[in-house]
């Protein structure tokens, strides 16, 4: 053992044993660092078993577990201002054990700002992007990209009426959203 110096043998042991198991930390070859076994190596607040399993063999006490966990979270996400102006740190503990597989959706809106962006006023921003003119170039290659991209998607794809002959006569109904966009990103950039 080069560098480390052990007052007694039992830490040595101890030493030689974490390496031999590759409990520490070692560097890769890309130079991060990195742990082999990081089953052992837990903060306080994981739990060594898989807190929500796929599988519907629970025994009573998980169930109750977690409906009261998606209970404390459905309590929690009521009172969301309060909570992120008082309790921030009970918050930050209950996202470190977990959120509940039901409730995660709403939870991660709720943690990233979500609904306080769906409570502003709509500024028109995106109404006077989309009324400017954009540049034919950038506007070909938007036409030119979803065409070859997006062929496969049901949301995309031309619907073709059977009165026609099978003429494709409506414009697919994601398509020119997703063209309103774009020209709006370009126009912005």
């Amino acid at each position: 053992m080069t560098g480390v110096k052990a007052r007694d043998p039992s830490s040595v042991l101890a030493l030689e044993t974490m390496r031999a198991r590759k409990y520490l930390p070692y560097r890769t070859s890309m130079g991060f660092w990195a742990v082999n076994n990081t089953r052992h190596i837990q903060s306080k607040y994981h739990q060594q078993y898989k807190a929500y399993p796929d599988n519907k063999k629970l025994d009573p006490r998980s169930i109750s577990q977690l409906l009261n966990r998606e209970k404390k979270w459905m309590e929690m996400i009521r009172q969301w201002d309060l909570n992120m102006q008082k309790n921030y740190k009970k918050v930050r503990s209950r996202c470190r054990k977990g959120i509940p597989r039901k409730i995660r959706p709403l939870a991660w809106h709720y943690l990233c700002g979500g609904q306080l962006l769906m409570g502003k006023p709509d500024t028109g921003c995106y109404a006077e992007f989309l009324s400017r003119e954009g540049d034919p170039k950038y506007l070909a290659d938007i036409q030119k990209d979803i065409d070859r991209q997006f062929f496969h998607e049901m949301f995309l794809s031309r619907e073709t009426s059977s009165t026609t002959g099978g003429e494709e006569d409506k414009p697919p109904p994601g398509k020119q959203a997703l063209v309103n966009i774009l020209k709006a990103y370009s126009v912005v950039n």
